[in-house]
């Protein structure tokens, strides 16, 4: 079935429904038939020289899309200064190619529309580009260069440190940036990858020899993925591969993502004194890792309890009946090697104190409550709902279907899904909620202008002070 079928069917479900019934008072109440599910054809083979490739042909515009990816990222180079990856990614394409200036790689791709660009993640590191297909040529002359032959102009990288040396002063000035890295000491420790951030000394030390020899290690297409979609044959991707990347060669080093230390969280309030007047909240815990046995009531429970907006337990208590606070959400994030269970919250500082106490409230409710069927069946068929969107466009259906093929997904994991969903009871939600959710585990992280310690006392929480100027400092 095609994309636009899917889609066409899903409105003609709505529209069905408004029009033989009345209007239901809230969104999540909207009655919709079983979506239907059929993945879309993609080509998949391997080069001679490692690298992985899919195809999905679009042929609707005349326009080109890709991406590289790389089987490294700021979870994997616990050995490299923090925020090497980063700047190795950005300076792979703004540092140009050698041989020639970063200004003229600009020019030459502004003056036609190509976008090549490099990001960094956790997991994984990519290299993206997008094109009319008239320049296929040129854009895979161009990554030719800067895969295998990057420049790391110097001007350039000093622009990127200065940059990056404002973005760590700056930290103070947004209670989120706050909250979440003061969450991630509490929980990880003060050594773990999980929660280190980068400083002025760690980006000092990044220079332009040491981003090409960690390009020498990573930049290579032995164990990557090339993704691409668009109007252009097999025959015309394989033969660009062939032209312009079959000298490239060798095996990236295979890194894995880093193991959390030996680190036993202290539950408590850790608070940081602000001059906000909002308090940024956040409650939670470690949790499951990726494709764990109950990975299907996760799903269902997150969006059952917090995730999703309306219609959640947290956005119904704690801010529509209560008005507690201005946002609420979270839930289970599952990792590689750890996961964490999380709650982000934004309040009026002098509501705090109510506001995490509701919050509580509702997940020792969620452990011992069954949840009622007929919201269960409500919340499943959201979820499935949701579940077809990852296929409403070429690009996004190709996307999922690279990265559950990185991330380690059975191949058989998009076909299986929506039987999951559906085999998710009430009662599997409960026990998933009553096993998983440690209310005595919790750290609970408040950035705002308020008293923190009688804020810990009226919830019989242990104390700790966080100072943060650019980095959180814990004391007791």
């Amino acid at each position: 079935m095609s994309f636009v079928k899917i889609i066409f069917l899903s409105l003609l479900a709505i529209f069905s429904f408004g029009c033989s019934g009345s209007i239901p008072a809230r969104p999540e109440a909207l009655k919709v038939g079983q979506p239907q599910f059929s993945p879309p054809a993609i080509a998949h083979w391997v080069e001679n020289n490692g690298l992985e490739v899919y195809l999905l042909e679009d042929h609707e515009l005349p326009l080109l899309a890709g991406d590289f990816y790389f089987k490294f990222g700021s979870l994997t180079e616990g050995d490299s200064p923090k925020g090497q990856v980063e700047a190795l990614m950005s300076q792979l394409r703004a540092g140009g190619i050698a041989g020639s200036t970063p200004q003229s790689l600009d020019a030459e791709l502004d003056s036609v529309g190509v976008a090549i660009e490099g990001s960094a993640g956790g997991e994984f590191s990519s290299v993206s580009f997008s094109s009319h297909k008239s320049d296929l040529e040129l854009v895979f002359s161009k990554l030719q260069g800067l895969l295998t032959n990057p420049a790391f102009d110097e001007k350039r990288l000093a622009i990127w440190k200065s940059q990056a040396v404002d973005t760590i002063g700056r930290r103070r000035e947004d209670p989120d940036t706050i909250a979440n890295a003061t969450f991630a000491k509490a929980l990880y420790g003060e050594k773990s990858i999980y929660s280190l951030l980068a400083t002025k000394d760690s980006i000092g030390s990044i220079s332009s020899s040491k981003l090409k020899a960690l390009s020498r290690k990573r930049i290579l297409p032995g164990g990557a993925t090339l993704a691409v979609t668009g109007d252009i044959t097999q025959e015309q991707l394989k033969n660009a591969l062939q032209k312009y990347l079959g000298s490239w060669q060798g095996q990236g080093e295979k890194r894995e993502v880093a193991t959390a230390p030996e680190f036993t969280p202290s539950p408590g309030l850790y608070f940081v004194d602000s001059d906000f007047q909002q308090s940024a909240v956040i409650i939670g815990h470690l949790g499951p890792k990726r494709m764990s046995s109950d990975q299907y009531a996760l799903s269902v429970f997150n969006r059952y309890f917090a995730r999703g907006a309306f219609g959640s337990v947290l956005f119904t208590e704690v801010r529509s009946k209560r008005g507690f606070a201005y946002s609420v959400d979270g839930g289970f994030n599952p990792g590689a090697k750890t996961g964490e269970f999380s709650i982000d919250m934004g309040t009026r500082a002098e509501i705090t104190g109510a506001a995490v106490q509701e919050v509580i409230n509702q997940i020792n409710l969620v452990r011992t409550q069954t949840p009622p069927v007929d919201k269960i069946d409500d919340v499943k068929a959201a979820v499935k709902q949701g579940f077809i969107f990852n296929f409403a466009k070429p690009s996004s259906a190709l996307t999922r279907e690279v990265m559950l093929n990185l991330l380690g997904y059975p191949k058989n994991f998009n076909e299986s899904y929506l039987p999951s969903i559906s085999a998710v009871t009430p009662e599997e939600v409960r026990r998933t909620a009553s096993s998983r959710l440690n209310p005595e585990n919790l750290i609970m992280v408040v950035v705002g202008k308020l008293d923190g310690k009688a804020l810990a006392k009226s919830l019989n929480l242990p104390f700790y002070r966080v100072e943060f100027s650019t980095y959180p400092k814990v004391f007791k």
